[in-house]
């Protein structure tokens, strides 16, 4: 799976709705067609292409905020 930018994004939606073939996008844009096909169906209704899911995995252990302060006493010395 390769990282797409919201740009890219936006180019994948735009040439599918000019009536482009997923394969014809992969190749233009230079990812696979089953990627132009994810990107089209996650932001293709809703046209948001800067929304960003959570990613899975094991959450911090610190919060945002104990990181700051963590931070600021090691500046501290």
């Amino acid at each position: 799976m390769c990282y797409t930018t919201p740009t890219k994004r936006a180019r994948i939606i735009a040439l599918r709705e000019n009536g482009h073939t997923y394969r014809e996008i992969g190749h233009e844009l230079g990812l696979d067609a089953s990627t132009a096909l994810r990107i089209f169906k996650k932001f293709g209704p809703t046209k948001d292409f800067y929304s960003e899911e959570p990613k899975s995995g094991r959450p911090h252990k610190l919060t945002e905020y104990d990181c700051r302060y963590a931070a600021r006493i090691l500046t501290k010395g």
